[in-house]
């Protein structure tokens, strides 16, 4: 078939080619994570999010018409900054500040499983679409998706109160009372409180004092509690990509493996969804990561010659 790794001859001695893109875009990932979920505190969540949409949109169907290789190495940097991390991230902080703590939970989970959902579509066309210019432009259309959100989802009303910018944030509020057809009386000194999102209590305002990532360090307990979650991330991050990013070795169909490997995390969804709040999250997130860790290790001692999935 006509794909990347032909055109590039990305075999035997090359193959550090394939590994040295992959690499790229994951360190976009990173970078993409720490400068723009920085000016996502500073402009908004909604601003870095539309501009990374756009940038999406454009590098998505621009990388079909690359033939030179670092000229992709260096586009799929840039397009990890922008999708993974200006477009998710961003897009993961609005959506959950944008309701209250009763339903955050559930609207973040769902978020994550339209990421799965995605992966499930990128093999299905892949399936029926072997042109690899053709399969890139329809992969790059699917950020027009994002465009609309300029005009269908307002900025995060927490984030503006924080900003001083109180009369929108106030007006978020009553837009969303009116759309779940609740009442509540708004005071006249809008600067002296603050509304919970579900408009369940009004708390007396004090001055939002600045903080910076710096501040996670600071004090023992919260230095332990930020070095602890990041090493769950990177393990988390590790083992998915790790999976992910080997699908295509499995024998049998390519397509249907990795479609297999995103449907697999929706009946986890709904079990989290359904847990989170019962169990709590701490129990949830180890118990997940020793099962998950003991299913890898046992997945090394399976015998590697079976064809389990085969397209004719």
């Amino acid at each position: 078939e006509d794909t990347r790794t032909t055109e590039w001859m990305m075999i035997c001695d090359n193959r550090w080619m394939g590994s040295l893109a992959r690499m790229s875009y994951m360190l976009g990932v990173f970078t993409g994570s720490v400068v723009l979920g920085s000016l996502a505190d500073k402009f908004g969540r909604k601003t870095i999010f539309c501009i990374s949409a756009v940038a999406q949109l454009i590098l998505g169907i621009g990388v079909a018409f690359l033939h030179e290789y670092w000229i992709f190495i260096a586009t799929t940097f840039v397009y990890g900054i922008f999708g993974s991390s200006g477009s998710y991230i961003s897009g993961f902080v609005l959506t959950t500040e944008l309701v209250g703590p009763s339903k955050r939970s559930v609207c973040g989970i769902l978020f994550q499983a339209t990421f799965a959902l995605g992966i499930m579509g990128v093999s299905v066309w892949g399936y029926f679409i072997k042109d690899i210019f053709l399969l890139q432009i329809i992969y790059g259309l699917h950020s027009l998706l994002l465009i609309p959100h300029y005009w269908l989802i307002d900025e995060s009303p927490r984030w503006l109160w924080g900003q001083g910018r109180k009369e929108e944030a106030f007006n978020i509020i009553q837009k969303a009372l009116k759309t779940n057809n609740k009442t509540l009386a708004l005071p006249l000194e809008k600067e002296q409180v603050v509304l919970d999102k579900d408009g369940s209590e009004i708390k007396n305002h004090q001055d939002v004092q600045s903080f910076s990532i710096l501040d996670l360090f600071k004090t023992p307990n919260l230095r332990k509690n930020t070095m602890n979650i990041c090493l769950f991330w990177f393990a988390a991050s590790f083992g998915y990509y790790g999976i992910s990013f080997q699908t295509g070795k499995l024998k049998g169909d390519p397509y249907l493996m990795l479609f297999v490997m995103a449907g697999v995390e929706m009946p986890s969804y709904i079990f989290v969804t359904l847990a989170m709040d019962r169990l709590g999250r701490r129990f949830l997130n180890s118990s997940m990561m020793i099962i998950g860790g003991t299913a890898l290790l046992a997945s090394a001692f399976l015998p590697s010659n079976e064809h389990i999935f085969y397209r004719g």
